[in-house]
């Protein structure tokens, strides 16, 4: 099998995910002891993420299509989730105010 970082991420919430539930199971007295136990098991350690530069941010926003643009730079300077991106429409982005709301379109028109 091969060894991928990924992987570990992934063994690592299954293992919070599992401690969580025994934790439950514990509180609920379904069971006596929590048999997660290993020490860091459920810790993830990720690589530093390299910061892009703005140079490269613009240059990747007009690489793709002009639909995309203004989603780039959101997911960019917003930091809004792919959801929130893929989820705006352009009624609800008001430009005079410069707000995209991340909550859709309830939010913008005030029926929140």
């Amino acid at each position: 099998m091969v060894d991928l970082p990924e992987r570990h991420f992934c063994v690592a919430k299954a293992y919070r995910l599992l401690h969580a539930i025994f934790e439950t199971a514990v509180d609920d007295q379904m069971v006596r002891r929590n048999p997660c136990r290993i020490e860091g098991a459920g810790k993830e350690e990720s690589p530093e993420r390299e910061i892009v530069s703005l140079p490269v941010v613009f240059a990747i926003a007009d690489a793709l299509p002009v639909r995309y643009h203004a989603m780039a730079l959101l997911a960019t300077f917003a930091s809004m989730r792919w959801g929130e991106l893929v989820g705006l429409r352009r009624e609800n982005i008001d430009l005079d105010a410069c707000e995209a709301p991340a909550d859709g379109p309830e939010e913008a028109s005030g029926d929140a």
